[in-house]
Order: structure tokens, then sequence, then C-alpha cells
């Protein structure tokens, strides 16, 4: 690959590559994807481009080393050959580093490579550095299954899905509808938006509008107020449980209801 083109070329990709460009990457995300995933290594690269907007360039040297692999604060962790889980060592190797000033760029990338096979202890000591990440860190924790982290890491990560779904719907216009309406806290045009949109969608729908509806929402609370940013987080947290949910097999009409629930205590007070 000679640069980013094609790295956001999943159901979603659109929404997490506007977020890059206006807000830059966020501390940490749970990456649903192979290793060699090409959104991998932008959003590695993101952390360490130098371009003020628009990140990853793909076109300054940092950018360019990041395409090459051999950008010096991009640094990879994997489990060990020998072990099935990824160590709690390897947690506090990858911890200490994150502490080190970069060598070359602003900010610095950890990728960490089966990042579902930490045992709680593992999640616990990575915990501790997702709590209080030290600024212009990212962290890229890889994954097949995100469902295998503890609720305490995936609240502080955000969740690119790039799960072989080329079927799936594209929903990125009703995420942002949501996150707006969230956004406004109008409880009455949500609750029609919710039982005329979501209610309806089958499994896979409402998959592609939870992650939508999550990238949007991650990119309207960057831009929001204090009031409006309560709101969004709020919303954010009700995706978030929604779509965990859904991999319980819970009913879209259930999740619409809950979706709706919470969007009932988002009214802006008259």
């Amino acid at each position: 690959m000679t640069d980013f083109t094609g790295a956001f070329d999943f159901p979603g990709g659109d929404e997490l590559r506007r977020a890059l460009a206006l807000h830059g990457p966020a501390q940490a995300y749970l990456v649903a994807a192979p290793a060699d995933a090409p959104v991998l290594q932008a959003l590695a690269a993101s952390a360490v481009c130098s371009a003020p907007s628009g990140r990853p360039c793909g076109r300054c040297p940092h950018c360019r080393k990041a395409l090459a692999g051999i950008h010096p604060d991009i640094q990879r962790f994997t489990r060990e050959k020998d072990k099935r889980q990824f160590s709690v060592d390897v947690v506090r190797r990858m911890r200490a580093e994150a502490y080190v000033i970069p060598t070359e760029a602003s900010g610095k990338a950890f990728l960490a490579e089966e990042a579902d096979t930490m045992n709680p202890s593992a999640q616990n000591a990575l915990l501790k550095v997702l709590e209080e990440p030290p600024a212009g860190t990212v962290f890229l924790l890889q994954c097949e299954n995100p469902g295998r982290f503890l609720e305490t890491i995936r609240s502080r990560c955000i969740l690119v899905d790039c799960a072989a779904r080329s079927g799936a719907p594209s929903m990125e216009a009703e995420g942002r509808e949501y996150a707006r309406l969230c956004a406004e806290g109008a409880g009455t045009e949500l609750a029609r938006f919710l039982l005329k949109t979501v209610e309806p969608l089958d499994r896979a729908g409402l998959d592609a509008f939870l992650r939508s509806a999550r990238a949007a929402l991650a990119e309207a609370m960057a831009a929001s107020g204090a009031e409006d940013g309560a709101r969004l987080s709020r919303a954010e947290g009700a995706v978030s449980l929604a779509g965990r949910y859904l991999e319980a097999n819970v009913s879209a009409g259930h999740i619409a209801g809950l979706l709706l629930a919470e969007g009932a205590e988002m009214r802006k007070p008259t």
C-alpha cells in the first residue's frame, strides 16, 4: 500500500475517516479486523502524522515511514508464541513504553495484536493506562471478538468493526440523524425516528446502524458544548449497550425500545 486509499473501505469507514480528519485520533480503539488490515496502519499513522488536519495525510515523512512499517513511534505487541493468551507481562511492557517520550513524532501508537486473548489480569493492567493515557498516545487493540473485553475496557475505546460484511447496508445518514436528534434533545422526533427507521431493521441493518450511530456520536461530541456533550455521551453509552444486546441476540424491537427510553431522558428542559 502506497497511501491510505482503501483503508476505510468497510461499513462505517467513512465516518471514521471524517472523525480522524477533523479531530485526529481518539486515545483507544477496539479494531475487529485481521492484524494486517489497512485501517490499523492508517489509525497508527494518524497518531504520528504531522499534518495540522486531515490525518493521516499519507504525504508527510511520518506517514511515509508508517506506510513502510519503519516508524519508531509505532510499536506492535503480540502474545508470546508459546502462550495461548496475551500475557500481563506483555501489557506491562507496552504500558511502560507508553510513558517514554516519542522518538520522532509528537505522538505514539501501540498496536496489540490478538488483544482479545488477554485474560482479566492483563486487561486490568491495560486499564490502568487507558484510564489516564499519556497525551498523544493511541492504543489499537486488534481483535476477533470485541465482546471478550471487560466492560471497563470497552467503555474507554472506540469500536471499529471491519468484520466481513460486504453486503451490509449503509446506515451513515441514519446514524448522523440519530446523533443530531440526541444533541438537540428532540424527544418526540427521536421517538418517531426510532420507530420508523430502527425498529423494522434486520440484524445486519441494525448492526450497521449502531456502528454508524456510534461514529456519528463520537464526531458530534468532539464539536459539542457541555450541555449537548452530556446528552451525546449518554446516547453513546446507550448505543454501546445496544451493541452488546445485539451480540446476545436481543431483538431489534427491544433494542429500539432501549434507545427510545434513553432518548426520552435526553430532552432539553422546556
